[in-house]
């Protein structure tokens, strides 16, 4: 229906935002670093027990507990150099009988392509935008057609954390990924970590 003649048509209501929480596949080792309940007095142990993130009933209970909280999609780290890691995306939290009640998106650990603490900085040169690329493209083939791969106006997101340290050529490695996506058939919506008070 079009608005009578001398007004405008209502705007349409705005989408509900939606709610994410990041899902870390880094368990049982990185329970030596400490977690949070072991600094209550007196310690407890994770509501889980010391986990394995490629547990799919690990897996299947975390997402029953974020979908009951509203939490509408985790993101899912994805590592350059840990292949240990992503592993245990595919074979805990894809393989959870319920992972169609939550959807998920990729968090490319873009440091990991080479931060340098010294200079706070990962140099986007040509080898590096190679190996982005590649990750991107098996990112693309692993994901993104999965029913619960999180998509935001049909595009598939991923976001890429310290984007912020990028520098060099980081237009030339974006339009790379951009290009190889969509020869995919993928129209990737990408979002950036640029957000932080010390940079200039």
């Amino acid at each position: 229906a079009t608005a009578p003649a001398g007004t405008e048509a209502p705007a349409p209501a705005p989408s509900a935002p939606l709610v994410g929480a990041h899902y870390h596949v880094w368990y049982p080792s990185n329970f030596d670093q400490g977690f949070l309940r072991g600094r209550l007095d007196p310690p407890q142990e994770p509501e889980l027990g010391r986990y394995r993130s490629d547990d799919p009933a690990v897996a299947e209970q975390q997402i029953a507990w974020a979908s009951a909280a509203g939490i509408d999609f985790f993101t899912l780290d994805w590592w350059p150099t840990r292949p240990e890691q992503n592993a245990n995306a595919l074979s805990g939290f894809l393989e959870a009988r319920n992972v169609g009640d939550i959807d998920f998106a990729v968090f490319y650990e873009a440091w990991d392509l080479g931060f340098d603490p010294a200079t706070e900085s990962t140099v986007m040169d040509a080898a590096t935008i190679e190996r982005l690329v590649a990750d991107m493209e098996t990112v693309a083939r692993t994901f993104f057609d999965h029913p619960s791969y999180l998509r935001v106006g049909g595009r598939p997101v991923v976001i890429m954390y310290l984007s912020r340290t990028m520098t060099g050529d980081v237009a030339g490695a974006i339009a790379a990924v951009r290009a190889r996506m969509a020869e995919l058939g993928h129209d990737v919506l990408l979002i950036g970590d640029e957000i932080f008070w010390r940079q200039p």
